[in-house]
């Protein structure tokens, strides 16, 4: 694996209704994630009082989903984008709750948990497990609400991307590859899904044929976040000695640096209308 250095910034980021510096050496992408979300955290926590990482908008309906350890340990909350009606939506002490991700119709939000997917009414009624692999996260659902993708090891040492019916049925492996494959992103048409593995990004076929490489560069390319229109697909790099967020055809052409300055950007997600990036 090509030398990789984490920084985390805590951002907002927008998710779609429709579709929705330390130093390391060769780490897993396990590693990889809990550091980049501990330093999101770390962040939070110098800036605000109450930390809330990876926080997931819906700008239709004017809520955030989110994940926060303001009462000790990571639950998930909502609350409206002017940031009043705060809500807890989950309350199990016992484990952390992360990674929402809204349904395209905005009334129900899976996330992780203690190594499982859940699904729950934004009403919060009781949480339903889908999985049951003790390895799986990233939850992200498909644009017409049936589909839910994630990552898991249940298959051996690596990360795979599976996917399976929005009711936990039907769980299909997606990748094969013998590495790390993770943050699947879906095209808003529902055929193709974008996912980082290696530190390159790549886009499959949501049947997961057809495997495709994006990327191909010294530096490390993660985050892949597919446009509104399916155009163009935004993610993190590593490729000029700072991370940076970039843009590139969805064929992997025209690749474009979009941020460039001392501090570290992450974690690209667009505005419903394909116009912004946070």
């Amino acid at each position: 694996m090509k030398r990789i250095i984490l920084a985390a910034l805590a951002l907002l980021t927008f998710s779609l209704l429709g579709a929705c510096a330390d130093t390391g050496s060769s780490p897993s992408q396990a590693d990889i994630d809990a550091t980049v979300e501990a330093r999101v955290a770390e962040a939070l926590s110098t800036y605000v009082s109450n930390p809330t990482p990876t926080p997931v908008p819906i700008p239709s309906s004017g809520r955030i989903a989110f994940s926060s350890n303001r009462d000790g340990n990571y639950e998930i909350y909502v609350m409206n984008t002017d940031g009043s009606g705060l809500t807890r939506i989950t309350n199990d002490s016992s484990v952390d709750d992360s990674h929402p991700s809204w349904s395209p119709d905005g009334q129900r939000i899976a996330f992780e948990s203690d190594g499982e997917i859940y699904v729950m009414d934004a009403n919060r009624s009781a949480p339903a497990r889908l999985t049951d692999l003790r390895s799986a996260s990233r939850p992200s659902w498909s644009p017409d609400g049936r589909r839910i993708s994630f990552r898991s090891n249940q298959g051996g040492d690596d990360w795979d991307i599976y996917v399976m019916n929005a009711d936990g049925s039907d769980i299909t492996r997606l990748t094969h590859q013998h590495e790390d494959e993770s943050h699947p992103s879906w095209s808003s048409d529902g055929q193709r899904i974008a996912f980082e593995s290696e530190g390159e990004i790549y886009v499959m076929n949501a049947d997961g044929s057809d495997i495709t490489l994006l990327t191909d560069d010294s530096g490390d390319d993660i985050r892949p976040s597919w446009s509104p229109d399916g155009q163009r697909i935004a993610f993190t790099s590593y490729r000029e000695w700072n991370w940076d967020v970039y843009v590139m055809n969805a064929d992997g052409t025209n690749i474009i640096r979009l941020t460039n300055d001392p501090g570290n950007d992450h974690l690209p997600s667009w505005s419903p209308d394909g116009q912004r990036i946070a």
